[in-house]
């Protein structure tokens, strides 16, 4: 592959490349390039980067499906549905809610501890249960 960064040409043949470095459009000093503020998208051609402002996936806002166990979050449904039906996912989801309800304790716990109240340490079956969820790497996100 040949290319020319100057004009973000690219040929696969020698001689097409040689033809365009010879081409008025590479002898031109000054190259106008379009480029999006919105997105990575950039063109040497008006009409192309008109169209691309005009284009349905342009316009519309991005929606972004975020996972609510860990911090998995993706563009299209496809992807989160498929997200959904992974081992990784299912055990997550399994754990959630045990998890949830130690958390409160531990928070209720350390609060009254913080406040001076006489409290009694949670038992070591929740300590346990806690240090294997928070061991088993899953980039869990904050609840």
């Amino acid at each position: 592959m040949y290319h020319c960064d100057k004009c973000n040409y690219t040929a696969a043949h020698k001689q097409n490349y040689n033809s365009h470095l010879l081409s008025k459009k590479h002898m031109e000093e000054k190259i106008e390039s379009y480029e999006c503020k919105k997105c990575n998208y950039s063109t040497l051609h008006k009409h192309c980067y008109e169209r691309h402002l005009l284009s349905k996936k342009h316009m519309e806002e991005k929606k972004v499906y975020e996972c609510k166990f860990c911090k998995f979050h993706c563009e299209t449904l496809t992807k989160y549905n498929r997200h959904n039906e992974t081992k990784k996912h299912l055990q997550i989801k399994q754990w959630y809610p045990m998890f949830k309800k130690i958390e409160k304790r531990w928070i209720s716990y350390h609060e009254n501890k913080r406040d001076g109240k006489e409290v009694e340490e949670p038992c070591t079956t929740t300590q346990k249960i806690l240090k294997k969820y928070n061991n088993m790497d899953w980039n869990i996100s904050p609840l």
